[in-house]
């Protein structure tokens, strides 16, 4: 009842951004939205959540010598994952009716299709509406792991390239990869 994909998308000259994963992102949101699905939040940079739990994400690697950008998709459709540690979600638990795997899984690999189709111009205009669809309001604590590197900051939202603004002490921080997680303040 899950859905594990890959797409083998031709890319021999690298010209789809890091930041087409978040594109993709937001036009699963918007597609299953538009199907008559629940509503879907979008988390820096690359996963989809469902009334709080994780059902979607992605990974990419571009390999140079084929020319190939692999695309890797994950949604929980059907089923929740066992382990209590991902915070996870079926999207079948949050869609009434249910229009069934098949159906909701095209809508899925839809949405990414489309997006690589359009290519890099399918990315800003995407981006845009990351806004109405973020997880976490602007703000909110974060702690980001990246390149060996742990941050922590203001949650400033997903710039139009697809960093990732974390508001330090220091000033504003553009961050292309890392693992973001939301920090909980005791009061």
């Amino acid at each position: 009842g899950n859905l594990h994909a890959t797409i083998a998308w031709p890319d021999p000259r690298h010209e789809l951004p890091a930041a087409v994963l978040a594109a993709i992102q937001v036009e699963i949101a918007l597609s299953v939205r538009a199907a008559g699905g629940p509503p879907i939040r979008c988390k820096w940079p690359n996963d989809g959540y469902v009334e709080g739990g994780k059902w979607c994400g992605l990974l990419a690697e571009h390999d140079p010598a084929s020319g190939i950008l692999g695309i890797g998709l994950g949604a929980n459709l059907e089923r929740t994952p066992e382990d209590p540690e991902i915070g996870a979600a079926a999207l079948r638990d949050h869609w009434s009716p249910w229009p069934g795997r098949t159906a909701v899984a095209g809508v899925v690999l839809g949405a990414a299709l489309m997006t690589l189709r359009e290519g890099a111009a399918a990315v800003a205009p995407r981006l845009a509406r990351w806004p109405e669809l973020d997880l976490w309001p602007l703000g909110s604590s974060i702690r980001l792991e990246a390149a060996g590197r742990v941050l922590e900051g203001g949650y400033g939202g997903v710039a139009g390239d697809g960093h990732l603004l974390l508001e330090t002490p220091d000033g504003t921080v553009r961050l292309a990869a890392g693992e973001a997680r939301r920090v909980r303040r005791d009061a």
